[in-house]
């Protein structure tokens, strides 16, 4: 079904965040409408890696939709 697709396409893109910015994933729940993570960052990026997935999970669900804008507003800080 779309949802599954969606999700799976979600669980990829957190996959692939993980390889890039080399965090651990202790625990994450997808809801419908938004989602929660547990993360280790042993490297200090997680405002960087954010944006990152952010915006891809952003463009491959709309690219896959055909939609355009926000799917996320993010509610994260990072210390300086």
């Amino acid at each position: 079904s779309r949802g599954e697709a969606d999700g799976r396409l979600f669980v990829e893109t957190v996959g692939e965040a993980c390889t890039k910015r080399g965090w651990q994933v202790q625990a994450f729940c997808l809801m419908p409408r938004h989602f929660h993570r547990v993360v280790e960052t042993p490297p200090a990026n997680l405002g960087a890696g954010m944006r990152w997935f952010l915006g891809a999970c952003t463009n491959r669900f709309n690219r896959r939709h055909q939609l355009f804008g926000h799917l996320f507003f993010s509610s994260t800080t990072e210390d300086a």
